[in-house]
């Protein structure tokens, strides 16, 4: 009997392992899906879904609390908007090239450098996180981890990077760095035990939710606790056992609001009060390929909007959609871009505009993306560059920036043997 309760033990323990690595290959492809391929012609437009509705806020018990009024609009931007037909896009220009994929975590204040992540050619189960001066080509290493892990984070007034790092696989435990640039030897982590997923920050202050426990913490970069209300992720549905129901979140810009999502819906809490402002549990569902859950989040520069990547179906039924919510009034709007598989967003500085990447074609195994500029008040559309295909993209979904002084979009544009980081330059009529 003992000796049958040790298998049985040692087969659940496989079976989680064996669900734990084909979560991780679902949510984070890896270069086997980049590359190039001759132009084909696209696959059909699916059948298109319903307009997704808004669910009221929920009233729930403290930590959080209900807003007795809505959210008050914020100002209308006085600076004058281009139209989308006034940007002109240069050629796109290859900076970097690396044996194996790279990752593009976002543009540092000064739009000169980059926080990029690149598999270890030696060891493709890491990754170095990197800073990538797009001037002078100049590399700093911040941190080397586990290759598949959230993206990290720059804390500009520490001029620190904030990551996870896997532990172990069994049990699942992952540790939090806040980490200078030097050499990584000298590195500790500053909170070991978190669950993975639920990592932000903004400034210099960091979101974590301790292994087996519900409770979201703030931290400063010397890893005393914030001022602010811990905020009890249990209300919102998450079970520290059930990995199904972990948080992704983000922070927005001014570090005032923060956006949580998983396939429970999408919510939007205020800060300093804990208080619970959006909640969205329905977002709409696609005929014959189930409901759209989110896939990922990004908030606009001036912190009106919220475009979610949206997605539903499996394999190639897959469908990707881009829907733009107004954090203010709580209006959301699903842009009909009659493009089926968006995979890339980024935010234009101006707060008004997106660059997107979207699936054209397919040959061979290799996705085919275009490049194309999206209003998101309107839903206008502009396809750019389409003389210009990009590499399939993978589903690590940070593949694509705006740098903050308007003038440079990076992508990456991996070829078949390598990856490769490209620079297009943007100018206004």
């Amino acid at each position: 009997m003992r000796k049958l309760t040790g298998l049985l033990a040692g087969a659940l323990g496989l079976v989680a392992l064996v669900a734990f690595a084909l979560v991780v290959a679902l949510l984070f492809g890896g270069l086997s899906r980049r590359g190039a391929a001759p132009n084909v012609t696209p696959p059909p437009t699916p059948t298109r879904h319903a307009t997704p509705t808004v669910v009221p806020t929920r009233i729930t018990p403290p930590p959080f609390q209900t807003p007795t009024q809505p959210a008050s609009p914020l100002p209308t931007p006085t600076v004058p908007v281009p139209g989308l037909g006034d940007y002109i896009f240069g050629p796109p220009q290859v900076v970097l090239t690396h044996t194996s994929a790279i990752g593009i975590a976002g543009w540092l204040p000064d739009s000169q450098n980059l926080l990029i992540t690149r598999l270890v050619p030696t060891d493709t189960i890491k990754e170095y996180i990197e800073t990538f001066n797009v001037q002078t080509g100049e590399l700093r290493r911040y941190g080397e981890r586990h290759s598949g892990g959230p993206k990290p984070f720059w804390l500009e007034t520490i001029q620190k990077v904030a990551f996870t790092n896997q532990a172990s696989l069994q049990p699942a435990s992952y540790d939090l760095w806040v980490s200078g640039y030097g050499p990584i030897q000298a590195h500790q982590p500053m909170r070991r035990g978190i669950t993975l997923w639920s990592v932000g920050g903004g400034g210099n202050v960091v979101a974590f939710v301790p292994q087996g426990q519900r409770q979201l913490l703030w931290i400063d970069s010397n890893g005393q606790p914030v001022a602010s209300p811990p905020i009890d992720l249990g209300i919102l549905g998450f079970v520290p056992e059930d990995w199904t129901t972990i948080f992704s979140m983000v922070l927005s810009p001014d570090g005032q609001k923060l956006a949580l999502y998983n396939r429970l819906g999408f919510f939007i809490v205020d800060v300093a009060t804990g208080t619970l402002e959006r909640a969205i549990d329905d977002l709409g569902d696609v005929p014959d390929r189930g409901k759209l859950q989110v896939r990922y989040a990004r908030w606009s520069p001036d912190r009106r909007y919220v475009a979610i990547l949206a997605v539903a179906g499996q394999g190639r039924g897959l469908i990707m959609d881009l829907i733009v919510l107004d954090v203010a009034t709580g209006a959301i709007r699903k842009l009909d871009l009659g493009l089926s598989y968006v995979t890339e967003i980024a935010w234009a500085p101006n707060g008004r505009h997106l660059v997107i990447r979207a699936v054209v074609s397919r040959q061979g195994g290799f996705d085919r993306e275009g490049l194309y500029l999206v209003d998101a008040v309107t839903g206008a559309t502009r396809h750019m560059l389409p003389d210009a295909l990009f590499g399939g993209s993978g589903d690590r979904t940070w593949n694509l920036s705006w740098s903050p002084d308007s003038n440079t979009i990076v992508t990456g544009c991996a070829a078949i043997t390598e990856g490769r980081l490209c620079l297009i330059q943007v100018t206004v009529q």
